[in-house]
């Protein structure tokens, strides 16, 4: 990748490692300064590309939420979209699909939320490479009941607080 292409905030993913991080700055021609996790890394250029965060739309997930994997009557004041925290089936999900099956959690979990009338809910998404908490991110947009929301745990959970 070319440095000189990119501007201070674009999205890149470091290809050694899958982490998604921001760029900061250059040292030189070869070195950008990507921050990961609320760290400063140096990385050289040539293992770097461009990210663009996947975009979900919640049509999409529409028929999935009548099926949710959440099933308690009074939900709880957080859910972990961690695999093995959603089901005990998380070894016979396939990799295609699991990003998806975390998201469709995520957004039956908020839906019920917002049917139950929570004040504030937290989603535990982790700190990873940063997709998942992009997805998330993403998906709390289109709900207008959401008007705040804050990361607590160093970047790992996210608080939503909702208006009605």
């Amino acid at each position: 990748m070319v440095l000189k292409d990119l501007w201070i905030g674009d999205l890149v993913k470091i290809k050694s490692s899958g982490k998604i991080g921001k760029f900061e700055g250059s040292i030189g021609n070869r070195i950008a300064l990507i921050k990961i996790a609320n760290k400063k890394v140096e990385v050289l250029a040539e293992d770097l590309e461009s990210y663009r965060e996947p975009k979900v739309k919640k049509e999409a997930f529409k028929k999935v939420y009548r099926s949710s994997p959440i099933t308690i009557k009074e939900l709880d004041n957080q859910i972990d979209l961690h695999l093995e925290k959603l089901t005990e089936n998380h070894q016979q999900i396939i990799p295609e699909i699991r990003l998806d099956f975390q998201i469709n959690a995520c957004l039956s979990y908020i839906q019920k939320a917002i049917d139950q009338r929570k004040a504030s809910v937290t989603i535990i998404h982790g700190k990873g490479n940063g997709t998942l908490k992009a997805e998330v991110y993403n998906l709390i947009k289109d709900f207008k009941e959401i008007y705040h929301h804050q990361e607590k745990n160093d970047g790992g959970a996210t608080e939503l607080w909702f208006r009605y």
